[in-house]
């Protein structure tokens, strides 16, 4: 039997007892289908797939994230009969797969093929039909495994399974005599409060409106609160007022906001009219004018996070040349005059690294880094070159620098929140961190790959997201269905008539 542990890992274990042994490094917890040649995992969040011996050792990489549709994420596999190909869902956004894809690829070649847009958690039934949920509804469609193509309509199959857009899941499965059982209820809601937490944990409204809100980022002087809403919008929420001004508008172009230094205008990674993008843009923080591009359109996806605190530099993380993995750290300078010169990369490192922060004054640059399997956050000098220096002790991502006090603040690489603070000192050359201490644990959401909190230039307070009501329904029993294949062959063929 195999499952993902705590730690990182994935483990398998006798069905007859035994200590459990680790085959692959895991962070991500989406899916692992057993085949012949071994199983077939998502490494990270943000990864495409890889293939692991049972008996472990090397993985080995059997997707690639396509940069032309600027994917992120490859995840819930099924390997297909015959163990040569796989099937996976798909997207360009890690948080809503709304418009995320079901995908089939070759275990062998690794080339891939869409094969339904706007769906999510493929499923292929041996009877010959490809199951997948769209519009928070199951569809089936015939489907020929050989030439991996569609062969007929798609026809609705159940409108009230429970399935999550935050993560492309479905509760629904089935053994090989053809038993199902799914879960039944509603798609799960994607709508976060945002709350101000001051250093205890405790929480007060900040935005009350719900909303499908991501990558928190204060104005410099903490009077406004940018909000990445649903794909591809940017809002201002101005914190005396209680008023939210759209800086982008439907169909949306710019995601994952960053103030510049002076607060006239914010940066984003800029999108496609697909929804599909790539490339650093900024516009300016008042609604201003347009939105202007400060990297040329590339093939790579790049990630704003970071302006140097004179805003001649931003560091941002860009999907791997190589491999079009997450990620590299990379800086783009910017001249007085507001001119863009041309990207350079900064850290590179296998296993990829992310999430940039400056230092207040400039002379320091914080980042994550995975370290055998287990995310880290390490500091290093800007520009460089220098020493290198681990700072968390158990693990840690998005790192953010106090304005107020030598801190640097991190979150747990958990699914709800957990916040610790670093004290540092300054020695010449040589970076000081002091013992990490846990801030506080809430029922607060990681909604990433962009940092799901900012801390208030006071160093006081966070602007983190809280759930809306419950995050997920109340417990109700499976339902089970014998003969699931041929109930499905059923529902389609009466639908074809």
């Amino acid at each position: 039997m195999g499952f993902f542990s705590n730690d990182g890992k994935l483990e398998v274990v006798s069905v007859f007892g035994g200590t459990p042994f680790a085959v692959a490094n895991a962070d991500s917890h989406r899916g692992a289908p057993w085949g012949k040649d071994g199983i077939v995992f998502t490494k990270e969040v943000t990864s495409g797939l890889y293939r692991v011996s049972l008996k472990g050792g090397k993985t080995a990489a059997v997707t690639h994230l396509d940069a032309a549709r600027n994917e992120i994420t490859h995840r819930w596999p099924q390997i297909l009969p015959g163990g040569k190909e796989v099937l996976f869902t798909a997207s360009s956004d890690n948080n809503n797969f709304t418009r995320a894809d079901v995908e089939a690829a070759s275990l062998v070649t690794g080339q891939a093929k869409v094969l339904v847009e706007n769906a999510y958690f493929g499923r292929y039934l041996p009877t010959g039909y490809l199951t997948y949920i769209s519009g928070g509804t199951l569809f089936a469609e015939p489907f020929d495994a050989n030439n991996l193509r569609l062969t007929g309509p798609p026809m609705p199959i159940l409108q009230n399974i429970q399935s999550d857009l935050s993560n492309g899941s479905a509760q629904l499965s089935f053994s090989e005599n053809g038993t199902g059982v799914y879960l039944t209820g509603q798609a799960l809601a994607s709508q976060v409060r945002v709350a101000l937490v001051d250093r205890k944990g405790d929480a007060t409204p900040l935005v009350r409106q719900p909303g499908d809100y991501f990558a928190p980022r204060f104005s410099p002087d903490g009077k406004q609160l940018a909000l990445q809403v649903g794909i591809g919008n940017i809002s201002v929420y101005d914190l005396a007022r209680g008023t939210m001004t759209p800086l982008t508008f439907p169909p949306g172009d710019c995601v994952s906001p960053v103030w510049t230094p002076d607060g006239k205008r914010i940066a984003c990674a800029r999108l496609s009219s697909a929804g599909r993008g790539t490339g650093i843009a900024w516009l300016a923080s008042d609604g201003a004018g347009s939105v202007e591009r400060l990297t040329t359109r590339a093939k790579e996806r790049q990630i704003p996070f970071s302006w140097s605190p004179d805003g001649r530099a931003l560091a941002f993380a860009q999907y791997s040349l190589t491999t079009g993995g997450c990620c590299e750290i990379w800086t783009l300078p910017i001249n007085p005059s507001g001119r863009p010169g041309n990207p350079k990369p900064f850290i590179t490192a296998q296993g990829g690294v992310g999430a940039p922060a400056f230092s207040p004054d400039g002379h320091w640059l914080a980042y994550s880094q995975y370290v055998s399997g287990v995310p880290q956050i390490f500091v290093v000098p800007y520009p460089g070159p220098g020493g290198k220096w681990e700072i968390s002790v158990s693990g840690g991502i998005f790192p953010l620098w106090s304005k107020a006090a030598h801190e640097i603040f991190y979150v747990a690489n958990n699914t709800n929140v957990s916040l610790y603070a670093i004290p540092y000192s300054i020695q010449g050359n040589s970076f000081q961190p002091g013992t990490p201490a846990l801030l506080f644990q809430g029922d607060f959401e990681n909604r990433g790959p962009m940092p799901s909190y900012d801390a208030a230039p006071d160093g006081k307070h966070f602007a983190m997201f809280e759930p809306v009501g419950e995050k997920a329904p109340p417990p109700s029993p499976p339902t089970v269905v014998l003969n699931w294949f041929t109930r499905v062959a059923r529902l389609v063929a009466s639908g074809q008539k």
